[in-house]
This record gives structure tokens, C-alpha cells and sequence, in this order.
């Protein structure tokens, strides 16, 4: 018997942990970033906090719970939905922040450089997690399930209007 087989309920396959591992060490660092940063942290932390619960998390229970996709099991949930899902959001918006805050870029491109970056992002890692396929209690599931018709615009197998999200989040 494993650790994770004593630990967890139902086991996750390793590239889930490893993955959710590494978005809470990235998130742990922008974070402390984010405070070091900030002339009033306790504000900053507390609007990253409400983007991750009010924005991201909302949004990606309500479109699980309207039918357009669901998520492998992971051990810490908002929902129905990993936490390292709105974490990845939260971290792309803070650090692109960042980057433009020393870029020539006037204030009313951010948010849509912001959005680019995020969906630049979401290029990568959503056609990954559409793949990433495991039985875990006993049902199959993929770390990123999406519930598409096949006449539905994609791209790697991901609905297109999933990239252009990212500009509402910019």
C-alpha cells in the first residue's frame, strides 16, 4: 500500500498531484510577491482572494454545473473545481501585471495583453488536460472533461470559445 493509498480516499494519478503540487508552490511565491509589492498587502491579498473565490471559482462551478465540462478529482477542491484551477488564473493576472507595470504599455492595453498572455497559457495546458486520462475510483476520467458536440468549433480538441475567456479575465 502507498502513501497516497493511505492518505487520500481515492488515490490521484501522480501527474494530477505533481501538477497541483507545483501550482500551489508557484502560487505560494506570487503571493509572497504580491505582498512584498504592495503598499497595503492585506488589500492585495484580499482582492486575489476574492478573484479566486468570486471570479474563478463561480465561473468554473457554473460552467460545470450548466454541462460544459468537469474536472478530475484533486485534493484541495473549490467546488467542483481543483483549487490549482484558479490559482493558474489568479498568477497569470498578477504576473502580467507586473511585467506591463515596466513595459510602455498604456493602462487601456493591458487588459487585453493580459488576456493574450493568459491565453498563450491556456494553449498549453488545456489540450494537456483533455489528455491526461486515468481511472480513479473506479471511473474514468480526464483531468479536464469537456462536454462538446463534435460539430462545436475546437482547437487540440478544446472548444474555441475557451481561449477568448481569458480576455474577459484580462
Amino acid at each position: 500500500m502507498g502513501a497516497q493509498d493511505q492518505i487520500f480516499l481515492h488515490p490521484f494519478p501522480l501527474p494530477w498531484l505533481l501538477q497541483d503540487i507545483v501550482v500551489l508552490v508557484v502560487s505560494f511565491v506570487v503571493f509572497a510577491e504580491l505582498v512584498r509589492r504592495s503598499k497595503n498587502p492585506t488589500i492585495a491579498l484580499l482582492e486575489a482572494v476574492a478573484f479566486i473565490f468570486l471570479y474563478a471559482g463561480i465561473y468554473e462551478n457554473a460552467a460545470g454545473v450548466a454541462g460544459l465540462y468537469d474536472f478530475g478529482r484533486s485534493f484541495l477542491m473549490l467546488g467542483f473545481v481543483p483549487i490549482s484551477v484558479p490559482l493558474v488564473e489568479v498568477c497569470v493576472l498578477l504576473t502580467g501585471l507586473w511585467i506591463l507595470e515596466n513595459a510602455a504599455v498604456p493602462k487601456w492595453a493591458m487588459p487585453p495583453v493580459i488576456g493574450m498572455l493568459g491565453m498563450l497559457q491556456d494553449l498549453s495546458l488545456d489540450p494537456l488536460a483533455i489528455r491526461q486520462v486515468f481511472t480513479v475510483a473506479g471511473a474514468e476520467s480526464a483531468r479536464w472533461n469537456w462536454f462538446i458536440g463534435a460539430s462545436d468549433a475546437q482547437l487540440l480538441g478544446v472548444p474555441a470559445f475557451n481561449f477568448s475567456g481569458w480576455m474577459l479575465i484580462g
